[in-house]
């Protein structure tokens, strides 16, 4: 009786666990359905790096197959049962097995899997994650090395490894390179909590814009799944976050299958960061149902808005006249302008403004030293507060042939 409670415990432990992200971690599926060694045997879903062959070896437990000091008379299965059992090997080198595997959401992963000896000697090997499809992808975290004693390779126990890694939605790859000695199964790679909860909730950035006083705020649209009536939607950032979020929380009652638009500011952040969001829907009494992290690359924020431009003939003793509203973005009193033309002549070349933040004020430039049809880029420096440098913008066009001297 107390080997079926420990059983039962076994399984309620890894139920609890997210879905298996790889296929065929087991090597059970399209195995051989003869006992010993299978060089070449293709292994479904996985793809085997050039060079060695790959080997997928059946054994069906004590007392059946012998398979010897070849390797282990069980795969990694708990508990060994005396039935055709399948695990992977490397026929008689070094070589990497390797597959791709979608992460749906953002979320910490744990991956791993079973290692065991052959001939009783002691072996060496890895488990790595990869970004992307395939083995050239950057290393997510580090390799993972494995290396196992020699000992009695027919009976002695399947040695388990687990690694975890936060990962962002996208495309991964798990690989496990092998010895000559040492041989592989169970592999896995899963969510330590469920992703996105697809029952429960669902969730994005639908949009990111800059304040002009250095935040940002952000629009986000979230969907009750969880099959009850939810109260609240609250949001967050990450624990040990540099910035800060408002409003936190919103009165936001959603029946199931209802959606809602929120908006937040984001402060303390800056352009190109990477900002992740914790957003939870909550019932009535404020216990929270479900929860999801949304994370995005805060924008380039412009310190100025250049619209309404013009360029035509200067009725004057220039050629062009370029005139524009430059509207203040940076939080600060732009107190000048200086402006650097890419060709040609600009008057004036410093241009005292004084423009409040956010206020929208005129500029008029004179232009001389031009050719028609080319192209023209002016930068506009500003600066403020005792001369300290603000930002820059660039705008570019191509100069119309004109009449000159204008009518």
């Amino acid at each position: 009786m107390r080997k079926i409670i420990l059983l039962f415990v076994l399984a309620v432990a890894v139920a609890g666990k997210g879905q298996n992200l790889l296929v065929n971690g087991d090597f059970e599926t399209n195995a051989p359905t003869t006992n010993g060694i299978h060089v070449g045997w293709p292994t479904t879903g996985w793809t085997l790096a050039s060079g060695t062959s790959g080997n997928v070896v059946q054994v069906d437990g004590p007392g059946g197959f012998n398979y010897g000091m070849n390797g282990a008379e069980c795969d990694a299965s708990i508990p060994c049962l005396q039935v055709p059992q399948h695990y992977f090997d490397i026929a008689g080198g070094k070589n990497t097995l390797y597959q791709t595997f979608k992460a749906r959401c953002e979320g910490t992963i744990e991956f791993g899997g079973s290692f065991s000896t052959e001939e009783n000697k002691s072996g060496t090997g890895s488990i790595t994650l990869y970004s992307g499809a395939g083995l050239g992808g950057t290393v997510i975290g580090t390799v993972h090395p494995v290396t196992l004693p020699g000992g009695n390779s027919q009976t002695d126990p399947w040695t388990n490894v687990t690694y975890t890694a936060a990962v962002p939605a996208g495309t991964y790859t798990f690989a496990v390179s092998l010895d000559d000695t040492l041989d592989f199964d169970n592999a896995f790679v899963h969510y330590v909590s469920n992703c996105d909860a697809s029952d429960c909730m669902t969730g994005g950035v639908r949009e990111v814009s800059c304040n002009g006083d250095g935040t940002f705020s952000v629009t986000l649209s979230v969907t009750n799944h969880s099959g009850s009536p939810t109260q609240y939607i609250t949001v967050a950032p990450p624990p040990g976050a540099t910035y800060t979020v408002s409003p936190n929380v919103f009165a936001q009652p959603l029946n199931s299958g209802g959606s809602a638009s929120i908006t937040v500011t984001i402060t303390g952040a800056t352009s190109g960061q990477t900002i992740c969001l914790d957003l939870a829907l909550q019932d009535v009494e404020g216990k929270v149902c479900c929860n999801i992290r949304r994370c995005f690359v805060a924008p380039e924020c412009a310190c100025m808005k250049i619209v309404q431009t013009a360029l035509g003939c200067d009725p004057g003793p220039d050629q062009y006249i370029y005139s524009f509203n430059v509207t203040n973005l940076s939080g600060f009193t732009i107190q000048q302008l200086i402006v650097i033309p890419s060709a040609g002549t600009v008057n004036p070349q410093v241009v005292a403004t004084n423009i409040p933040p956010n206020a929208t004020v005129p500029v008029t430039l004179h232009l001389n030293g031009l050719t028609a049809n080319k192209q023209l880029c002016i930068i506009l420096q500003s600066f403020r507060d005792g001369v300290k440098d603000c930002c820059t913008v660039k705008v570019c066009f191509i100069v119309p042939e004109i009449k000159i001297p204008c009518d």
